[in-house]
Order: structure tokens, then C-alpha cells, then sequence
């Protein structure tokens, strides 16, 4: 009960100050809104900062190379026999880890999808070691890399929020969260996003940055230098494609096998180059019409004596998490071997350019995985008909040859 001379406020004065209330909500909340969002992407920006450091560092330790630039015997050092294309497995090798220091680094405070698998990489992070198969999951990371970066080249662009899409810097734009887009993180709207390049300097970045004209993207590509040759590549390690498939990142040598030609029994005179298919006849025009292409002195298109041997390595990858089975047609003699195991060894006496083939069991492999590969060729009698072809199929791939985006050279000294 009120005193004498008060009375309690109307029902049109409670209402008056309920809609300066929400008056005021509505133009504070999202101005906080905005704020917390900015604060989140300086965070973000810290910790490409501070990854960029790591990368710094360890490339000092290694020649200026990064994780997947290693030689072999650094790449042994790093990784045991572990090594693969992968951002978990990257960020798990014991020099980059140890100047990462801590998980939080890897989860950026714009993804609350990766914030929340963060307490769970805390609790492993002293156990994570590549060289012994105890990685961190690619799912627990916010960032993406750049194939092409380089610390010799300070332009190129190293690490990126994982919301770009397509999955290479040339055709990608930032994805946001108010987009209905599986690349979206939570904290970022369309159009924006956080990368840092080589020399350490952080971008708050627009789709102006990136695509085929971004002044970003053009610095990354016209720059020169560094352990890498021709233009930076412009692929994204660790960027999955919205049907489940992995983008194809190919190496700095462009992709394809390394292939090495030689004039003996995988010794002699040799000569190397990068072929972009297992798909070879080496021209042979008595047999398919075309012009031997053998990179050997003495060779002609009609004929590719010298030739006695040659070797094809590097890696590939399956587009889809399934049973492959490989195809491989020979005159005289091939092995191939699949990570390390020989998988069919096929000889036919002599059959003068006849196409026959013979396949491998299926064999498994994980979308997104680089694996070895290496086929060895034996020619019998040098100066008659000599091919290899290699095919291969899957419950989702027609049988087919193997496309040159699918393979690249080891690029291992």
C-alpha cells in the first residue's frame, strides 16, 4: 500500500520505460555484439602471430624449409616413416610443437566448433608426437596452410582461418556463419576472415585479398626465391571439399612423378623430369601412332633406345575413403609399390606393344592422405616397343588412368 500523496507508476509509464529498455537493447546489444566479435578475430590474429613464430623458428632449424619441404633425412628426423599432406600431422612433428607450446594456439576463438574439442587436444598434448604415430586430428584445428608458402619468399601466404572456399586461394572467397556453408565457422560473417604470411605480417581479410585478382593472392604467386620454384602454389593443406573429397595440393614441382630415365638396369647414364601421367607409352609410333618422348641422348621418336629402365616416384592421393584397385600394362617387366610394399610385380616375356593388364588386390585408402608410390619399368631387348600404363578404380572412381592433380613428386632431396 502506498503512503498518503504516492501513488505507483501506470500501466502506460511501465510500458514507456519498457520500450526505452528494449529501445536501448536493441541498439547496444549488437554494437557488444560487433565488439566481441572484433575481439575475437585480434585474438584469432594473435594466434596466427604466434604460429607464424613456430614456423619462423623450426624453418631456421631447417634449412628455411617447412614441414613439408623437408629432405629426406629431416623429413625422418620429424616425422619417422609418419609423414603425410596432413595439417594434423604437420602441426604434430616435435620441432613445430614444442615452439607452438601450447593447444590453445590451434583453435581460434572465432570457431566455437574447434573451441570445444580444445580441452580434449590439452589433456594429449604432451603425448603428441608424429614420430610415433600419436598425432593431433585435423578436426581440432582452425587454421588452414598454404602449399606454396615459403620463408624465402616473405609474400606468400602461409595460414589462413579454415572458413575459405573453394579449397585454392585463386577461386576461394571467406565463407560465414551467415551462410548455411560446411566451411562456416561460427565467428565470422561472409566475406571475412584472418591469414598471416610468411614474414609474420597479419592480414584482417576480405574476399578483395583473395580469388585470382586478390592483391594478396598476386603477391603470393609473383613472388620468387626460397627453396620452391616457378609460382607459389595456391592450394589449401587441409581444406575439405564439401562432398567429403580433399582438395589435390601439389607440390612445388607442379604435380605428377618424379621420373628417372636410365640407359642401364636402374644405373647408368640418367636423365630426370616430371611426368604428369602413368599413362606411357613413351610414344612408340609403330604401336600407338605418337612419337617417343624419352629424355635420353640418343633417343628419336621412332625409337627409345638408349631406354632400359626407369623409375616413377612421389606420392598420390584418393579422392574418396574406399578400396582402389590399380591396373598396370607393361612391355617387359614393372613393379609397383604402394607406401613401401611392392603390390604387383608384372612380366610378359615380350608381347611387342601388346596392351595387357594385370591388377593389384583392392587396397584401402583415407580421402585426404598422401601415400608413396613408385613403379619401376624393365624394357628386355632396348630399341623394340616399350609402354607402361597405369590405371586405377574405385567403387566412386571409373576405372580410368590417374590424373596428374592426384600425384606429386616427392620433392625430397
Amino acid at each position: 500500500m502506498f503512503g498518503r500523496g504516492q501513488k505507483g507508476f501506470t500501466l502506460i509509464e511501465v510500458l514507456v520505460v519498457l520500450g526505452i529498455i528494449g529501445v536501448l537493447a536493441a541498439i547496444l546489444l549488437p554494437v557488444l555484439a560487433r565488439s566481441k566479435a572484433k575481439a575475437a578475430r585480434v585474438k584469432c590474429c594473435s594466434n596466427l602471430s604466434q604460429m607464424a613464430k613456430a614456423f619462423t623458428s623450426f624453418a631456421g632449424d631447417f634449412d628455411n624449409r617447412l614441414p613439408w619441404q623437408l629432405t629426406k633425412a629431416d623429413e625422418q628426423e620429424q616425422f619417422g616413416n609418419q609423414f603425410k599432406l596432413q595439417l594434423g600431422v604437420i602441426f604434430s612433428a616435435p620441432a613445430l610443437k614444442h615452439e607452438i607450446v601450447e593447444a590453445a594456439i590451434l583453435s581460434s576463438p572465432c570457431d566455437a566448433e574447434r573451441e570445444a574439442s580444445l580441452s580434449k587436444l590439452e589433456e594429449r598434448w604432451n603425448s603428441i608426437d608424429a614420430r610415433n604415430g600419436k598425432m593431433i586430428s585435423d578436426r581440432e584445428i582452425s587454421y588452414l596452410l598454404v602449399d606454396g608458402a615459403d620463408m624465402g619468399r616473405p609474400t606468400t601466404v602461409l595460414a589462413a582461418v579454415r572458413n575459405l572456399y573453394p579449397c585454392n586461394l585463386k577461386t576461394a572467397r571467406w565463407v560465414g556463419a551467415d551462410e548455411d556453408h560446411d566451411h562456416a565457422v561460427t565467428g565470422l560473417s561472409k566475406g571475412q576472415g584472418q591469414m598471416v604470411m610468411a614474414d609474420g605480417s597479419i592480414a584482417l581479410s576480405t574476399d578483395a585479398d583473395i580469388g585470382k585478382n586478390g592483391k594478396l593472392v598476386l603477391a603470393h604467386m609473383k613472388s620468387s626465391g626460397g627453396v620452391t620454384t616457378g609460382n607459389a602454389s595456391t592450394h589449401l593443406i587441409g581444406c575439405v571439399a564439401t562432398d567429403g573429397t580433399i582438395a589435390f595440393p601439389p607440390s612445388g614441382k607442379g604435380c605428377g612423378l618424379l621420373a628417372t630415365y636410365y640407359t642401364g638396369v636402374f644405373n647408368g647414364t640418367k636423365a630426370e623430369r616430371i611426368d604428369k601421367t602413368l599413362h606411357l607409352p613413351f610414344g612408340n609410333s609403330q604401336i600407338y601412332g605418337v612419337p617417343y618422348d624419352v629424355p635420353l641422348e640418343g633417343s628419336s621418336p621412332r625409337n627409345a633406345h638408349p631406354l632400359r629402365s626407369a623409375k616413377w616416384r612421389g606420392q598420390f592421393l584418393a579422392p574418396h575413403s574406399e578400396p582402389y584397385t590399380f591396373y598396370v600394362s607393361v612391355d617387359n617387366e614393372a613393379w609397383l609399390y604402394i607406401d613401401g610394399n611392392e603390390v604387383l610385380h608384372r612380366s610378359t616375356g615380350g608381347y611387342g606393344g601388346v596392351i595387357q593388364y594385370q591388377k593389384t588386390s583392392p587396397i584401402s585408402f583415407q580421402a585426404g592422405e598422401w601415400v608413396d608410390i613408385e613403379l619401376r619399368i624393365l624394357e628386355h631387348h632396348p630399341g623394340t616397343p616399350t609402354h607402361v600404363k597405369v590405371e586405377w578404380a574405385s567403387p566412386s572412381t571409373k576405372r580410368s588412368k590417374i590424373a596428374c592433380e592426384s600425384m606429386r613428386p616427392s620433392g625430397k632431396e
